[in-house]
């Protein structure tokens, strides 16, 4: 019972890309879940339970992903061990630094999704597609710096990722 709010997060993580109407994910409208996940754990939690995280989504969204899974399970792992290493030598822990990383981790994820699709020649950018693709993982970005302080408030409250989480036991 306890991992149920995890396992709901995961499916809702990689699965939400595909279920959206098309373009919708890819145009940034709606938060990338994963990455918001990613660094909520990352804040509450220790790096490697953040990395685990992000492996998980990761090799669960690659079904509904052009990129191949192992790249982008790696990318989901490292940016939220990273996010977890940088969050660890934080003094304080506020709604704006969140935010912060909430963005980077989304401006980390879309780049490495780039680079991949231009590695793997899946989806070639060809004229203009440098720029857009730029501004799309910009207001990405944004949007999920703007959803992260409500995702980590829901999250604490209905303890979606505890298991997950630092307890009092872990210190």
């Amino acid at each position: 019972m306890r991992w149920t709010g995890v396992l709901l997060v995961v499916l809702a993580a990689s699965a939400a890309p595909a279920m959206l109407p098309p373009g919708t994910f890819r145009a940034a409208w709606v938060p990338d879940v994963a990455a918001l996940a990613c660094v909520h754990v990352a804040f509450r939690g220790t790096p490697d339970r953040a990395a685990l995280l992000g492996v998980a989504i990761g090799l669960a969204s690659s079904p509904w992903r052009p990129e191949p899974a192992p790249w982008l399970a790696f990318l989901h792992g490292a940016t939220a061990y990273l996010t977890a290493l940088v969050a660890s030598g934080l003094v304080r822990d506020g709604a704006f630094v969140r935010m912060i990383a909430a963005a980077a981790a989304v401006l980390v994820l879309r780049g490495g999704a780039l680079l991949a699709a231009a590695v793997s020649d899946t989806e070639p950018l060809g004229a203009g597609g440098a720029a857009c693709a730029a501004a799309t993982a910009l207001l990405a970005a944004l949007c999920a710096g703007c959803a992260a302080p409500p995702f980590a408030a829901l999250a604490r409250r209905w303890r979606l990722l505890a298991p997950l989480e630092r307890s009092f036991r872990d210190v």
